[in-house]
């Protein structure tokens, strides 16, 4: 299990994908995502910041 942590809303938020995963996701497009990753990062987005329009995070929502 990986946490993916953001500090500016102090939100954390764990996930089944490992470091591996997470770094093709990042060099992929993501309409190129399969449909179960997909959903995972829709989760970790909406757990991590939630907030349209805010730019606070990478692209799974996580900032150190």
């Amino acid at each position: 299990m990986m946490t993916l942590t953001n500090s500016y809303h102090n939100t954390e938020a764990r996930t089944r994908l490992t470091a591996d995963d997470l770094y093709q996701l990042s060099h992929t497009q993501e309409h190129q995502w399969p449909a179960n990753e997909r959903r995972a990062v829709q989760r970790l987005r909406r757990e991590l910041c939630g907030i349209e329009g805010c730019t606070c995070g990478g692209i799974f929502g996580e900032r150190r």
